[in-house]
């Protein structure tokens, strides 16, 4: 279910719960995305997908996690975590787990 959710200022951090944990999924997929060695883009996309299982957990607005990706600025694209998000809703769907 999406949660309502006021807007922070501009020039502060996301004071959401849940927050830190998202960014530092975002981050650890930059590292592994940035990464040359063997099997860092399973890593990568792992991590992707642990952050949007967060903003699902979390009920968060598109703009919200829209806005926390810009701010955050992650070497991952904005589709790639959209991806991943859509294809947990579809999973949790179709398993009939409670999305």
């Amino acid at each position: 279910m999406i949660k309502p959710v006021r807007p922070w200022k501009w020039n502060e951090e996301c004071p959401l719960e849940g927050f830190v944990e998202f960014k530092e999924e975002l981050v650890q997929a930059s590292y592994h995305n940035a990464a040359e060695r063997s099997g860092e883009m399973k890593l990568a996309r792992e991590r992707v997908r642990a952050a949007a299982k967060i903003a699902i957990d979390r009920g968060w607005p598109y703009w919200v996690m829209e806005r926390m990706f810009k701010e955050i600025g992650p070497l991952v694209d904005w589709v790639s975590f959209m991806n991943a998000y859509i294809d947990l809703l579809h999973n949790n769907y179709h398993n009939g787990d409670a999305v």
